[in-house]
């Protein structure tokens, strides 16, 4: 079978075209740092790609509120922590007044409760990240007002309770929040130090049922102190979890993305030897074969 200087010519071309458009793609390769950089170049490995950074930005959301849940309830625990001295300190006032030799002047007792009645109500509304943590899903307004008188506490008319969730994983919701209404039984707390505090300026001692309740109230708010604790653990840990999840993702998309630039550096140098001299013979065949033509011998 004759093979003709047209072909030999057409086949060199594709040659040269080939060895052209893949110095181009290492040369591509190498100015971007990434083997891949459309889907044409390798479409499984395209594929892949897109699987890797959907999953690593689902797993920064969710990291990025673990980190938030985190922040909130250690606010709430830090919150509820000093709320809880400032029962020790009711629990203290309340023993001293009710020694009897101190019953002359039981009502300064009770300018003393009113004044941690002020800083219990100040850190019911605590605000973090620009939202008060204790009002349920009522975040932008106070979940506690002390009324001019002092003589109540209401809680926002809207409402202090409600699950803040957010999403932490596939399919999993954490709640980020502890209500007013958990954390201090909604106003309850607030009315009986009120009672309390009205009995001492009355200059009468605490009944037994009061001191009751103030160590019913320690109870309650080292329990959810406690809780408020479990859950900045949880997030702190499960912010852990998905930073090393990431980390390993990152490392596998690097490995499909990235080019090798050593690699690509010695298939660069050999394919633009090849490029060279296939240039070099494409231009003395193609000379050849034009003069042969001229010459009516081709």
């Amino acid at each position: 079978m004759r093979i003709t200087e047209n072909t030999v010519v057409n086949n060199l071309l594709d040659r040269i075209s080939d060895t052209r458009s893949r110095v181009t793609q290492l040369q591509q390769q190498l100015s971007t740092g990434k083997r891949v950089n459309t889907m044409s170049d390798d479409p499984a490995g395209g594929e892949t790609i897109l699987r890797y950074k959907s999953a690593i930005q689902k797993n920064t959301q969710f990291k990025n509120n673990a980190d938030s849940g985190s922040e909130i309830m250690n606010d709430t625990s830090s919150a509820l922590d000093s709320f809880g001295n400032l029962v020790i300190d009711l629990k203290s006032i309340l023993t001293a007044a009710n020694n009897a030799s101190r019953s002359n002047s039981l009502d300064s007792y009770g300018k003393q409760v009113n004044e941690l009645l002020k800083s219990m109500i100040e850190l019911a509304n605590t605000n973090s990240q620009g939202k008060y943590i204790f009002g349920g899903t009522q975040t932008q307004d106070p979940p506690y007002t002390l009324s001019f008188d002092e003589s109540t506490v209401t809680s926002n008319p809207n409402g202090i309770d409600g699950a803040i969730k957010l999403d932490m994983g596939e399919g999993t919701r954490e709640q980020v929040n502890i209500t007013g209404q958990q954390a201090f039984n909604g106003t309850q707390m607030f009315s009986t130090i009120i009672q309390i505090r009205d009995t001492l300026l009355a200059n009468n001692a605490p009944t037994t049922a009061q001191l009751q309740s103030v160590d019913d109230f320690m109870n309650h708010i080292m329990a959810v102190s406690s809780q408020a604790g479990s859950m900045v653990n949880r997030f702190d840990l499960l912010s852990s979890q998905l930073d090393t999840e990431n980390s390993r993702m990152t490392s596998l998309l690097s490995n499909t993305q990235d080019t090798d630039v050593a690699q690509a550096g010695i298939q660069l140098s050999q394919d633009q030897t090849i490029l060279d001299a296939a240039m070099g013979s494409g231009a003395n065949i193609i000379q050849k074969s034009l003069i042969n033509f001229l010459m009516g011998t081709g």
